[in-house]
């Protein structure tokens, strides 16, 4: 059987990292088994260890992917209108809290998905340091969504009260989802923040 060129491995790599982003985000770390992620990339279970060392090693890798994702996806509404920086955080919040997004759990955002079960990793873990970068990241961006007379401090506090009240709620909203609640809590939370624009 010949081997794979470089480029076939690394594309495989690609594929076998973004179905795994997605499935984790889906299923849970623990959700699903190497098996089935690997035939929901189209490739055989026993090519697995060719391109990572464990499971372990892979939801430490696809967590730091899901992030990648979630970043490259939430940047897109938060830009705005730059004559009116509020804009971009309106459409973020607005993006964030949408029915869309509470239904789209392997496209959402990694900290709703995969937090509890990083929470159940031991200290130190590779997950958990990829969980931790991951949202450094996110706060980043999200203070780039803040007016810019702010001090560094401020955005950093704003951008983590911001992230935990749309987890929160999001979070709220999946595990109600089929009840009149899910939209309510939607809905309320989006109107709350209103406020944000201002502080």
């Amino acid at each position: 059987m010949p081997r794979m060129s470089r480029e076939q491995t690394e594309l495989h790599r690609q594929i076998i990292l973004d179905t795994a982003a997605r499935l984790f985000r889906e299923h849970g770390l623990h959700g699903i088994g190497l098996a089935d992620l690997m035939g929901q990339a189209g490739l055989t279970h026993g090519g697995f260890y060719g391109h990572f060392e464990s499971k372990h090693d892979l939801c430490a890798q696809a967590c730091t992917r899901s992030f990648e994702q979630s970043l490259a996806y939430w940047s897109l509404p938060g830009r705005g209108d730059q004559t009116d920086p509020g804009t971009g955080l309106k459409r973020f919040i607005h993006a964030y809290l949408s029915r869309r997004h509470r239904d789209g759990h392997g496209s959402g955002c990694a900290v709703p998905a995969l937090a509890a079960d990083v929470a159940r990793e031991p200290v130190g873990s590779p997950v958990r340091l990829a969980f931790a970068s991951g949202m450094r990241r996110l706060i980043d961006m999200v203070g780039t969504l803040l007016p810019a007379n702010r001090s560094a401090r401020h955005k950093r506090e704003q951008s983590l009260l911001l992230i935990a009240t749309l987890v929160g709620a999001i979070t709220i909203a999946r595990a109600t989802q089929g009840d009149a609640l899910s939209d309510e809590v939607l809905e309320l939370v989006e109107r709350s923040m209103a406020g944000w624009f201002e502080r």
